[in-house]
């Protein structure tokens, strides 16, 4: 075995002992709970997965808010089985769709909104690549987008909607398949994770350049995000946590340092005026390892946040950082595939 593999080894048989002996918290990641044609992010849960899902909540662990975990963990004590409830972006459906349940089964959540373009209302980044590619029926034979200074090209599909033009399984298809069902898909693919590297100034113009090319995207239509009046009345639920994930909802790695400052601070800003409460838990935009700065923690501390949410497969226990709190990422699974990953992630099998 290489020295690769005898550390991975042993990091799991860490894990496992830490699992056993000492309590330890799941932190889960959501982001909508929805059915939309499309969700080639792999970003939705359905209504009645996410029932299930609180259903096995309630039968294999200790449901408790962000907040108290963050109590419990500063005081070296973190509740054995814990489960906390997070979603990330600020979807209209947090609101319509998952409070509603949420309250039903009594679990108390922390959603994380994204501060930039609440107002306008104007959509994700990846919502706006997905109608301008995967949607549109009409395309151009090909499509092209120049950034930091170099230039790609991809040939896309003959004028068909997106579904008739790779069949059923198009509408199936999502990022972490090695295939592609049509040219308009691998642009897609390769485009988003362009735009993922890019600053907000770049990828917007990107965008622009797309637009230009493709001319306007269609509807928001299964893609809207919360307005602020949306944000306040979720704010104001008994079951819910207003939390900030940044304004423009870039990695922080891509951004300048003054610029990192800024979008910590004054999403958390916004936020507080929209709300009219204190606002200081935060959740990293995409949050990977990757995605962080050796300086993420102290910018966090310095805007006044008391946490801060990344995305890394690992249980919380009273020595996790609290301004690199793991979480584990879930998809739209049915209740008892569900329960067999949590009781996994609960016994250290990460």
């Amino acid at each position: 075995m290489s020295m690769g593999g005898v550390r991975a080894a042993a990091g799991r048989q860490v894990r496992r002992a830490l699992a056993r002996r000492v309590p330890t918290a799941v932190v889960l990641a959501y982001h909508r709970v929805a059915s939309p044609a499309l969700d080639p992010q792999l970003m939705c849960v359905s209504a009645e997965r996410f029932a299930g899902h609180l259903q096995v909540m309630a039968r294999l662990g200790q449901c408790t808010a962000l907040r108290d975990l963050v109590r419990w963990s500063a005081v070296g004590r973190v509740p054995r089985r814990a489960i906390v409830v997070t979603f990330d972006d600020g979807y209209a459906d947090n609101l319509a769709v998952a409070e509603p349940l949420l309250r039903a089964a009594g679990v108390s959540a922390t959603v994380f909104v994204s501060s930039g373009d609440l107002e306008t209302g104007r959509r994700f980044w990846w919502d706006e690549l997905e109608a301008l590619l995967l949607h549109a029926e009409h395309l151009p034979p090909t499509v092209a987008v120049t950034a930091q200074g170099r230039s790609w090209e991809w040939p896309l599909e003959p004028a068909q909607g997106a579904g008739s033009s790779a069949g059923a399984e198009a509408a199936d298809w999502d990022v972490t398949r090695p295939e592609t069902p049509s040219p308009r898909h691998a642009a897609y693919r390769d485009i988003a994770a362009l735009c993922r590297g890019l600053a907000p100034d770049e990828r917007d113009a990107v965008l622009g350049s797309l637009i230009a090319q493709l001319g306007e995207p269609p509807d928001a239509g299964e893609h809207c995000r919360l307005s602020p009046a949306q944000v306040a009345e979720l704010s104001a639920s008994p079951v819910v946590e207003v939390g900030a994930h940044g304004v423009s909802h870039s990695a922080l790695s891509v951004l300048a340092p003054g610029q990192r400052r800024e979008e910590l601070w004054l999403g958390k800003r916004t936020l507080e005026e929209v709300t009219g409460r204190q606002v200081d838990l935060l959740s990293y935009p995409f949050g990977a390892p990757g995605d962080l700065t050796e300086d993420c923690a102290r910018l966090a501390g310095d805007c006044g946040y008391i946490a801060a949410c990344a995305n890394r497969a690992a249980l919380v226990w009273r020595f996790s950082d609290p301004y690199r709190l793991p979480r584990f990422l879930v998809r739209d699974w049915e209740a008892d595939e569900f329960a067999s990953r949590l009781e996994a992630w609960f016994a250290g099998r990460v």
